[in-house]
């Protein structure tokens, strides 16, 4: 008799790549693919900084004449980018998330692609990864001894509307 599994379809993205962060360059994050409005490339100076605001959002993108609030999810927790001054004309990839509560752009290093996962083998995220993936309702084990960090959109969303 066959096993039935809670298999799930997301996308998988790279938020620290290897020469930046080489201790969490296996760690991947699962974005639901019903919480992906779009994923885009703009120029950083694309992105309007604004003073005051939390560790982790960037700034303001007008896409289309709307305004969408772009958030680095590796800064969240005061997590410092090794890399010096950013590049005004460096091309970025945003995914656009979109929930109940709004939408809201996160910054990833590479596109992984799509996967499936087995919801029953989600497990807490591990001590260590959670200041890093504040954002995570739990973790999976991925091939080739990567992990996987499954995103809740909707706790994103209420962080960002709380501040």
């Amino acid at each position: 008799m066959a096993t039935i599994t809670a298999t799930t379809d997301y996308f998988q993205v790279e938020l620290y790549s290897l020469a930046i962060a080489p201790d969490l360059a296996q760690t991947r994050l699962l974005i639901p693919l019903g919480d992906i409005a779009e994923i885009i490339t703009v120029e950083r100076r694309e992105i309007c900084p604004l003073p005051g605001v939390p560790k982790g959002v960037t700034g303001v993108l007008n896409l289309r004449g709307q305004l969408i609030w772009v958030m680095d999810l590796r800064m969240v927790q005061g997590q410092v980018d090794r890399r010096g001054r950013p590049n005004p004309q460096e091309k970025i990839t945003i995914v656009l998330l979109q929930s109940a509560n709004g939408q809201i752009g996160c910054l990833v290093t590479t596109l992984m692609g799509i996967t499936a996962c087995d919801l029953t083998e989600l497990t807490v995220v591990d001590l260590p990864l959670q200041k890093k993936y504040p954002f995570c309702m739990g973790q999976l084990a991925l091939a080739h001894g990567n992990r996987g960090m499954l995103l809740d959109t909707a706790l994103l969303l209420s962080h960002l509307q709380s501040i």
